[in-house]
């Protein structure tokens, strides 16, 4: 039993000292703190179909970020994208819907035992909402995290600080 535990510890602390060299490579402290933040409000976006992964892939080598960690961190939060996936569509249904539109699982439910293509249609209006607040939410969202995650790895010099 012992072996075991201390063969699972080595695996554990060999992949993290691998995962730190990796990130912290000739990065400074505001473009892990920009991938961080990148990667979280990524990944929570509404959005199915790994569309969240193609889009971080996109935007890290746009912005010259260490995909790497940008694909950890939307991973890693992908348990908030489904927690939050339906708030998302509920409340930009609510803000954004010109027709008094109710969202309702419900709803959605029947209208794709009544027809396929319809519930497509209904689930991509909810979620075309769900998207608009999700935008509205994560420019915010990011700058904090970003002023965070900057302020943190300077002070705590995790992450040697690069110009």
């Amino acid at each position: 039993m012992r072996k075991i535990r201390t063969y699972i510890v080595g695996i554990f602390n060999n992949t993290k000292r691998k995962f730190v060299d990796l990130v912290s490579k000739e990065l400074s402290v505001y473009k892990v703190a920009n991938a961080i933040a990148l990667g979280f409000v990524l990944g929570i976006i509404p959005f199915f179909l790994g569309m969240n992964i193609w889009l971080s892939l996109f935007l890290a080598w746009r912005f010259k970020l260490n995909h790497v960690l940008v694909q950890f961190i939307t991973n890693v939060v992908y348990p908030l994208q489904l927690l939050f996936f339906v708030p998302f569509m509920k409340y930009g249904t609510l803000l954004f819907s010109d027709e008094s539109l109710e969202f309702s699982m419900a709803f959605i439910f029947a209208v794709f035992k009544e027809s396929f293509l319809g519930g497509l249609q209904v689930f991509g209006m909810y979620n075309f909402y769900g998207i608009l607040l999700w935008l509205c939410i994560s420019f915010p969202v990011y700058f904090v995290l970003y002023f965070i995650f900057t302020y943190s790895f300077s002070r705590l010099k995790l992450v040697p600080v690069k110009a």
